[in-house]
């Protein structure tokens, strides 16, 4: 995606509300899914992570419901080419393995009684085999064809769509760091709703730009990724944006999880320290969700 020249990230100062205009800020609609026109500044900087060099971006805050999102806004077209950390030249060059899918799997195991698993954003299916080993009859989609391939290559069930084109029921839904990506978040909570069946659970995982680490590494926290994620949450925005929209309603939600990784040295020993004094206190950047519904 194109990256916007740092002169139109914004054009109001940081302490000022200000209407966002779409001249204003490139690919920015101006309107907060509440429907919020007003915003502040959260962060500017720029972004050097993840192959990520020199990225201008804002985090603005709507002064209303106080959901933070990206400026400019990531491109919505960009997986349907292969997510860009696990694909290069057309080919998928990432791992099928990782270090928090069965962890994942046992959590839901211990909180559900139902059998049926969709994973939404499934990447190449970890979560997915490691819950069918759990006994789960687990699914999983996701809009990145290449990874969707790797998968099925490991025998795993997933398949390349969207939750709009899934027909079944499912007993539960797992979102493990996909919503941030989502553009249209009514249409596709609602979706999300559909697909679960009455007093089944969603199980959601999104990163917590509030926490310890986020506000002491600033612009350098791994997980703002502005050329992919739009939104920005909280465990108030997180909970107020899904029960705004579906009948969902929040079971459990905390922000002891980290998913800034690990580094070596000195350096990685102090952000080791960090990450395990935000677990302890709840102070961590990433939030775990379990909703219900109805």
């Amino acid at each position: 995606m194109a990256q916007a020249p740092a002169s139109r990230l914004m054009a109001f100062p940081r302490t000022q509300r200000a209407r966002v205009a779409d001249e204003q800020v490139e690919g920015f609609g101006g309107r907060c899914f509440c429907s919020e026109e007003q915003y502040s500044i959260v962060r500017s900087g720029e972004y050097n992570r993840l192959g990520v060099h020199g990225y201008r971006f804002s985090i603005v805050k709507c002064v209303a419901c106080g959901l933070a999102r990206t400026t400019p806004a990531p491109d919505p077209g960009q997986y349907a080419s292969g997510f860009s950390l696990t694909t290069r030249s057309g080919e998928f060059v990432g791992s099928t393995q990782d270090a928090w899918s069965a962890a994942v799997a046992r959590d839901i195991a211990r909180r559900c009684t139902g059998k049926r698993l969709l994973d939404i954003g499934c990447h190449v299916g970890n979560l997915v085999q490691a819950a069918s080993e759990l006994g789960f009859d687990a699914h999983g989609i996701d809009l990145d064809p290449l990874a969707i391939a790797r998968g099925r290559q490991l025998g795993r069930a997933l398949e390349n769509r969207a939750v709009e084109d899934v027909e079944e029921t499912f007993d539960m839904v797992v979102l493990v760091h996909v919503l941030e990506h989502v553009h249209e978040l009514r249409t596709f909570l609602a979706q999300l709703e559909r697909v679960l069946v009455p007093g089944g659970l969603a199980f959601i995982y999104v990163p917590h730009y509030r926490g310890l680490i986020p506000r002491l590494m600033r612009d350098n926290w791994m997980g703002w990724v502005p050329t992919q994620h739009v939104w920005h949450f909280t465990p108030t925005t997180l909970v107020r944006t899904v029960e705004a929209t579906t009948r969902l309603r929040i079971r459990d939600c905390t922000t002891r999880g980290v998913i800034e990784p690990p580094s070596t040295g000195v350096k990685g020993a102090g952000k080791s320290a960090i990450s395990a004094f935000s677990r302890a206190v709840g102070w961590g950047d990433g939030i775990e969700a379990v909703f219900k519904n109805g």
